[in-house]
């Protein structure tokens, strides 16, 4: 639960604001989250102050002793929540979504005749394709995109042997990885895949001479995510990706412990997972980080 303030115009143009004790419930259709008012506090300029107060120390009964906040005491050093950053996380959340709808982290595995990947190696495969399909023109070293520029749905460090890695078995097995995709693609959806994992000069095009060691194959699963997501939107990859850009992770220090949450989703944002049949993020629990 959460103390919210919302703002209503009336017809004469004055703004008014209200403040309200709400929570978050998931829409049992349409799968995202949506504030449930539980209790109004009335306009803020009528705001009974004593009453919140009361209201606080109540509340604090059920704190340990040294929990205990004096609802007229200044708040401590540490305690309110502090803004640390925000990074895009909408256009890597759908990615990884169609990633793992299409398995192709297990179709690696499979056409390498190896049982797993690690974690640091999958999210370095996982981050490779990720910047050729919403970052291309990243002058950025990857590790640090990864890590500082955009939210990949994992907070799990990668070096640059397992990008070494990567890079190995994208191009030793690059037949035998595109088969398995593609047969689970064409499973999965009924598309139309007419490019060769020689043949992506559209995706090399589009992304210059930014990282000339990229395999290949990087590029055609490049083009085979935004391929699906154009297809089952019926919108360009560019509308697509600069519309989920938009949805941010936030993260916070609140009392000392780092949380995050994604901002709100827009009307186009919603349409877009809607269509891809992608559940929207979950806004609760919050996502706890590593300091």
């Amino acid at each position: 639960m959460y103390i919210r303030t919302i703002k209503r115009k009336n017809k004469d143009g004055s703004v008014v604001e209200y403040v309200q004790l709400a929570h978050n419930v998931r829409h049992p259709e349409k799968r995202y989250p949506k504030a449930e008012v539980i209790y109004s506090f009335g306009r803020r300029d009528q705001l009974d102050l004593a009453a919140l107060r009361r209201l606080v120390k109540s509340v604090s009964r059920f704190f340990d002793p040294e929990e205990k906040t004096d609802p007229h005491a200044t708040p401590a050093p540490g305690s309110a929540i502090t803004f640390v950053r925000s990074r895009p996380a909408g256009g890597a959340y759908l990615l990884r979504a169609l990633w793992n709808r299409l398995e192709i982290t297990g179709c690696l595995c499979e056409a390498a005749k190896s049982r797993v990947l690690s974690p640091s190696v999958s999210i370095a495969l996982f981050a490779l394709v990720a910047r050729r399909t919403l970052d291309p023109f990243s002058p950025v070293p990857i590790r640090q995109w990864a890590s500082q520029d955009v939210f990949l749905g994992e907070e799990i460090a990668f070096q640059q042997r397992h990008l070494d890695r990567v890079r190995e078995l994208l191009t030793t097995h690059t037949g035998n990885i595109q088969a398995a995709v593609r047969q689970s693609a064409t499973r999965l959806w009924d598309l139309n895949l007419d490019r060769e994992a020689g043949d992506c000069t559209d995706a090399r095009g589009a992304t210059g001479d930014s990282d000339p060691d990229t395999p290949l194959l990087a590029d055609w699963l490049s083009l085979l995510l935004r391929q699906v997501a154009e297809v089952n939107t019926g919108m360009p990859w560019p509308g697509i990706r600069c519309a989920m850009q938009r949805l941010q992770l936030g993260e916070f220090l609140d009392a000392g412990e780092r949380v995050c949450r994604f901002t709100e989703l827009t009307r186009i944002q919603r349409n877009i997972l809607d269509k891809l049949e992608i559940d929207f993020p979950q806004q609760t629990p919050a996502v706890n980080l590593p300091a």
